[in-house]
């Protein structure tokens, strides 16, 4: 299905699939005005609406002006109305071609039959040719930049700390041992929540959410520090704190222990080898990409063994100070992109758009005119139609007979610990032990059920009558491969209005850290404290501003939750959760 769609799609000959998939002009009469419609164009324009979209985009661009990095693989909104049908199909051509494909087995399987396969129906069918699709170098900059762009909110909405700030730097040569150490310094410095640099900026009241990532699946991986929640005027303070905290850092020598714990953590993520449900020889492939398209070995990715043991003598010396040094202090190929909200950006865009087309209508003869009008009616009748029996006997689909029709038996043991049911499953985890307990929330009003959802946010990110949360995170990452919390709901035998709330507090461990595990979850249900409000502001204003962000990438979840609220309790109690506690807590 897929070679048939890459290597013969019918795009090739059939002009009218990239109008509708990419643009076209529509114009229903003649005395309509002129649109643009098309599926990739409406997609664009609704990421270049999303703010962490917008932040992401420019901070590309400035950082690779020269470099194929810099422009969006999606295509600007701007200017995929600038592409014809010949210019796609000369792109399609030579880059849609097997001699610029990389092909990947994973599995159990003849590898002849699958080799002859690909050979006698697919590769045998293409002449050889030269593609060259190398990437350039980015030349480093002799000096830092700092940038600012507006973003576009509804007239009605706040503006106040809604600004979002990237401080970004491209690294020069990076092994894929310093790539893992990047991992670790990454989680320590930002994720942790002992992490030093997260703690300074969200302190010095830069943003409510800080994060960062280290990104090396392109030529010259990137490390970025953002702060969302923030306004225009903290452009300066958190350039200045995150170089003066990590100089700092340097000077007096990051916490061994944090480190240990970050390693610790990430050595688990690579052992554990958890791909959220995505097949393992998917989440293979995609990392042996991130070498093989730029001509190095794609094996080396996948090797870390050697990594982490030279990573873990590092941590007696100053193998991450010497790092930080190296790679972020006196670096100058660097970016501060900040972007703000203004109220009205879009209207005038949209308006500018709208002259444009009026302009490009009045000067098209009325033939002109009478072409789009029928090219529009054909569009619409083609999308309407439903595919021919052909067509669709065209597609591989499943029989009965390629379905196991035995049910998968999973074992479970139970016994009881005082008054608490243990379901046990024995199974495979790669020595990997994995722990929910799960307390029924029957007991709470639907009010309280919002403070449940804030308890499951911070459930491990606050003190405990033992200790402060910076010394708890360092031994949660030091002993357990995680800990986290969530609500949900499970329906009683599929009847609409009758469930059971639950909130689960989940960690995972190896077999040999089962002590530390259960010792830690005690600590973080039993022992919670409370009493410090700074913290808990800082928490709370940290999941709202991570909401603002992302209550637009999550569209699809928020309506297809709104619509369930309307049909069933379990639906409006899962919508309380999800878009009702964004409102509640914003409140």
């Amino acid at each position: 299905v897929y070679l048939d769609a890459v290597l013969y799609p019918r795009v090739r000959e059939d002009a009218e699939i990239v109008m509708q998939e990419g643009w076209h002009y529509e114009l229903d009469s003649a005395d309509d005005e002129l649109t643009y419609k098309g599926v990739v164009f409406n997609e664009m324009k609704g990421v270049y609406s999303s703010p962490d979209s917008v932040l992401e985009r420019q901070m590309m661009r400035e950082l690779f002006p020269d470099t194929t990095y810099g422009v969006d693989s999606g295509g600007d909104p701007d200017h995929i109305t600038d592409l014809t049908y010949e210019e796609f199909q000369e792109f399609y051509r030579v880059h849609y071609h097997p001699s610029n494909s990389y092909i990947f087995l994973y599995g159990d399987m003849n590898i002849e039959e699958q080799l002859a396969f690909l050979n006698d129906e697919y590769l045998s069918h293409f002449d050889a040719i030269e593609v060259n699709t190398e990437v350039g170098i980015q030349t480093p900059f002799t000096e830092g930049k700092v940038v600012s762009y507006p973003y576009s909110v509804g007239s009605e909405e706040p503006t106040d700390n809604r600004t979002l700030h990237s401080f970004a730097y491209v690294l020069p040569d990076v092994t894929p041992e310093h790539s893992l150490a990047f991992e670790v310094l990454t989680h320590a410095l930002l994720t942790s929540p002992a992490a030093p640099l997260k703690q300074a900026l969200v302190k010095a009241g830069i943003g409510s959410d800080v994060s960062g990532y280290y990104l090396d699946s392109i030529r010259q991986p990137l490390w970025t520090v953002q702060a969302t929640g923030s306004n225009l005027d903290k452009q300066a303070d958190l350039q200045r704190i995150v170089e003066s905290t990590l100089q700092e850092l340097c000077d007096n020598g990051l916490d061994k222990e944090l480190l240990e714990a970050s390693l610790n953590s990430i050595e688990f993520a690579l052992r554990e080898s958890d791909f959220g449900g995505r097949p393992i020889g998917l989440a293979y492939v995609i990392r042996m990409m991130d070498n093989w398209l730029y001509d190095n070995d794609p094996l080396e990715l996948l090797h870390y063994e050697e990594a982490l043991v030279n990573i873990r003598k590092g941590l007696s010396g100053t193998y991450f100070e010497d790092l930080i040094r190296q790679s972020i202090l006196n670096n100058n190929h660097k970016v501060l992109v900040s972007i703000y909200p203004e109220r009205g950006l879009q209207e005038r865009k949209d308006a500018e758009v709208k002259e444009y087309l009026a302009s490009v209508k009045a000067k098209m003869t009325p033939e002109e005119i009478e072409a789009i009008v029928e090219q529009t009616k054909r569009l619409k009748l083609r999308q309407e139609a439903p595919d021919s029996d052909e067509a669709l006997a065209s597609i591989p689909l499943l029989e009965l007979s390629d379905l196991n029709p035995n049910i998968e038996e999973v074992e479970r043991r139970e016994s009881k610990i005082g008054n608490t049911t243990v379901h046990f499953v024995p199974t495979f985890t790669k020595g990997i032990n994995y722990v929910g307990l799960y307390f029924n929330l029957s007991c709470l009003t639907e009010d309280e059920l919002f403070y449940a959802d804030i308890l499951s946010d911070i459930i491990g990110r606050i003190n405990t009558s033992e200790r402060g949360y910076e010394a708890l995170a360092k031994d949660i990452n030091m002993n357990l491969g995680g800990l986290s919390s969530d609500i949900t709901a499970i329906s009683k035998d599929g009847k609409r209005d009758e469930f059971t709330p639950l909130m689960i507090v989940r960690a995972k461990a190896l077999h040999s850290k089962l002590p530390d595990l259960c010792r830690l979850i005690n600590e973080v249900v039993q022992k919670a404290d409370y009493s410090d409000h700074r913290r808990l502001t800082e928490l709370v204003q940290e999941s709202k501003a991570i909401w603002d962000n992302e209550a637009f990438r999550r569209g699809n979840s928020i309506v297809s939750q709104r619509v369930m609220a309307q049909v069933s309790a379990v639906g409006k109690f899962r919508d309380n959760g999800n878009f009702g506690y964004y409102q509640k807590i914003s409140e």
